[in-house]
């Protein structure tokens, strides 16, 4: 009698198929994209900016402190012709525009008569080119008559050198200079020396 019932429920699973099961979806894991890294060159330190030196520049930068010693005739255009000799203290040059440099001077002379001049003053020295320059220059000073007389204590010095400079740290001039009171005292003899000089850098 087993059997009655299960023919029937053998028949209807047959007739009907078994249902299928969806295809499985492989899952897609989303990854994310690496984010853009931005690259910043480094960039090199600045250099220090370079400090001028003192002292001694060359020909196109401030000159001094310097020392000068010199040499030569007193008196050039007088018939009693004096040895004249000193020293010359520069201090270092002063811009006071467009380039144009000042530089303080100290000095003093002695004669082979005695006499002694004292003087302070300012000295610009004009490039010429090659190492060569024209150096004007004035001063005041005090001068202690010896074998001449100019007049009085207070007298001027105005001067002209023509030089050249072979290094940084020498000059060499040959120049003329004047010495007057300027009509101050009743008797303004004047002189003129023809000096020699060499200067060194400090």
């Amino acid at each position: 009698m087993l059997h009655f019932i299960l023919a029937p429920l053998a028949l209807a699973a047959l007739s009907n198929p078994a249902p299928t099961l969806p295809a499985a979806t492989p899952a897609v894991l989303a990854v994310p994209a690496p984010a853009a890294t931005l690259v910043v060159a480094a960039e090199p330190p600045l250099a220090p900016a370079a400090r001028p030196t003192e002292g001694s520049e060359g020909p196109d930068g401030p000159q001094g402190p310097e020392l000068t010693l010199f040499w030569g005739t007193f008196g050039i255009l007088d018939t009693e012709v004096i040895f004249e000799g000193g020293l010359e203290y520069r201090f270092a040059e002063r811009e006071l525009f467009d380039g144009f440099r000042l530089a303080p001077i100290v000095g003093a002379s002695l004669l082979a008569d005695g006499g002694t001049y004292v003087f302070a003053g300012a000295r610009h020295e004009h490039e010429l080119g090659g190492g060569f320059f024209l150096a004007p220059s004035f001063a005041a000073g005090i001068y202690q008559e010896g074998g001449v007389d100019l007049g009085g204590p207070l007298e001027f010095r105005s001067g002209l050198d023509l030089g050249v400079r072979p290094t940084d740290e020498l000059e060499r001039t040959a120049g003329i200079y004047h010495l007057s009171n300027g009509g101050l005292y009743s008797l303004n003899g004047g002189a003129e020396s023809a000096l020699f000089g060499v200067t060194f850098g400090l």
